[in-house]
């Protein structure tokens, strides 16, 4: 077995010694899941929470067959750009446990042809039902045991269509892999590429191994002046936070067991442009964030609706996710 590892600078701080690095073992590129690993083994604990489902609603006047070639082209673009879509995760590689990335690079492009085939769902409704309500359905669809070409699949992409007319997107995947902030300039991005086309014959396969992202320490521009200082103590202070015994107050369940796995439930209230500014400007004099007015919020809604405190109430705390 030949192994040989990515060389990377570690001279400029230890943190950068210990960060994850892909190394390349028999021809694929392997990496321990970092950053990332409490999301991937929350899914796994809780066969298949926390995967994600984004979409959006498209207009176009073009044919569903033009539509449906430009949107694989895209996807074939995106393994180049972005190839950890085209990735799986495997135990046993650095740990029995934690898993990692494993990312076996492309040769031809009719190979990522194959793929992006096989990633595009086509799913054929009645635009009665709306692209949330399919998301919904896509949702309670876990991506376990789902399989490309032999590989562990943790990416989709569905396209909607009624009467044989493009009528959403919707992406599906891993959150150790997608996340909300990111969801926004990648639909962007594919939007782009199928309105104005995108070169994929030119493109070098083989070589989209140096897009894999880096470790989070060097992608976030290294470590920071003054980590010794302050980041390790900080550090502790959040290891101390979900390492703390006592039990995070909640809502009561409304019911014992899962009656339906994967639905997403929407709540909104609109507050008006005079209660909102009073709230900024009372929260900004105050010296708090909009983020923290939330938080408070949220613990104080969670209290309100379950006002049975086990214990001493003095010291009933709110973990936000438990509680959630």
């Amino acid at each position: 077995m030949s192994v040989s590892a990515v060389a990377v600078d570690t001279s400029v701080h230890p943190l950068l010694a210990e960060e994850p690095g892909w190394e390349i073992k028999n021809g694929e590129y392997v990496r321990l899941v970092a950053a990332e690993s409490v999301l991937d083994q929350v899914s796994q604990l809780l066969d298949g929470h926390d995967e994600l489902t984004f979409g959006i609603s498209i207009n176009t006047v073009g044919s569903f067959n033009i539509f449906k070639e430009r949107l694989l082209r895209a996807l074939v673009h995106l393994r180049y750009s972005a190839p950890l879509v085209a990735a799986s995760l495997q135990s046993g590689r650095h740990d029995p446990q934690l898993r990692s990335w494993v990312y076996t690079p492309a040769s031809r492009l009719e190979q990522v042809r194959s793929w992006a085939e096989r990633t595009l769902k086509i799913a054929n409704v009645h635009w009665e039902k709306t692209v949330d309500s399919y998301m919904q359905h896509v949702a309670s669809s876990a991506l376990k045991n789902s399989q490309v070409e032999g590989l562990d699949q943790h990416f989709y992409c569905h396209l909607v269509v009624s009467n044989s007319t493009p009528r959403a997107i919707v992406l599906h995947g891993s959150h150790a892999l997608l996340d909300a902030a990111s969801s926004l300039p990648l639909f962007k991005t594919i939007l782009k590429w199928i309105s104005q086309g995108c070169d994929v014959e030119s493109l070098k396969w083989g070589e989209e191994v140096k897009n894999l992202p880096l470790g989070y320490v060097t992608a976030l521009g290294g470590p920071l002046p003054g980590w010794d200082t302050l980041g390790v103590p900080l550090m502790a202070q959040c290891g101390a936070v979900f390492a703390e015994p006592t039990l995070t107050h909640s809502l009561k369940p409304a019911r014992q067991e899962i009656t339906v796995k994967g639905r997403s439930v929407r709540a909104s209230r609109k507050l008006s442009k005079e209660t909102t500014m009073k709230l900024l400007t009372v929260a900004k004099k105050l010296g708090f964030s909009m983020t923290q007015l939330f938080d408070a919020a949220f613990a104080l809604a969670t209290y309100y609706y379950n006002p049975d405190i086990s214990g001493d109430a003095s010291k009933a705390l709110i973990k936000m996710f438990p509680a959630m």
